[in-house]
């Protein structure tokens, strides 16, 4: 939702959820190592929220996590937003 009101405050109401400035959709490789640089330092900020065990790189993925059992694709139309 955080992202959602995110986009509404920059006025966009419609097209992907994960996109560029031109409104494409972005593809899952392009966020995976940001995204895995996010968890990384989560993990170093905040012992114990991520096992020590766990290798953030190699255990973790955009097609290891985000595809089981949902698309790899978001996309929302904002109507209304009540704030």
């Amino acid at each position: 939702m955080r992202v959602v009101v995110a986009k509404a405050s920059r006025g966009e109401f419609r097209g992907p959820l994960f996109g560029d400035d031109e409104g494409v959709v972005l593809r899952s490789k392009a966020i995976e190592i940001p995204l895995m640089e996010k968890l990384q330092w989560i993990k170093e900020l905040q012992p114990g929220l991520i096992p020590e065990k766990v290798e953030v790189f190699e255990d973790f993925g955009i097609s290891q996590s985000f595809r089981r059992g949902a698309t790899s694709m978001a996309r929302v139309e904002v109507l209304t937003i009540n704030t």
